[in-house]
């Protein structure tokens, strides 16, 4: 699962700071599983869906932010948006 650039800086601390390389590869594994999981947990940007003219899912990627960061106020879904420079 690592990527490139957590397998050079593994490489770079084994070479220059320790030779017990297993804790470095060890944070390297944990970060990239944790990136994974949390593609899936979060929404898509609401942005980017507006851009692409998906504006029910961006809707409803703002009310998920909105009550994950605790407000009970909520955008209807027949809602329109004007484009701003």
């Amino acid at each position: 699962m690592m990527d490139c650039s957590s397998a050079t800086i593994t490489g770079v601390f084994y070479l220059v700071f320790s030779r017990d390389w297993f804790t470095i590869y060890l944070i390297n594994i944990i970060m990239s599983v944790s990136a994974l999981v949390l593609a899936f947990i979060c929404p898509e940007s609401p942005r980017w869906l507006l851009y692409n003219g998906r504006t029910d899912e961006a809707i409803e990627a703002i009310n998920y932010i909105a009550k994950f960061n605790g407000s009970s106020e909520k955008i209807p879904l027949d809602a329109t948006f004007e484009e701003s420079l």
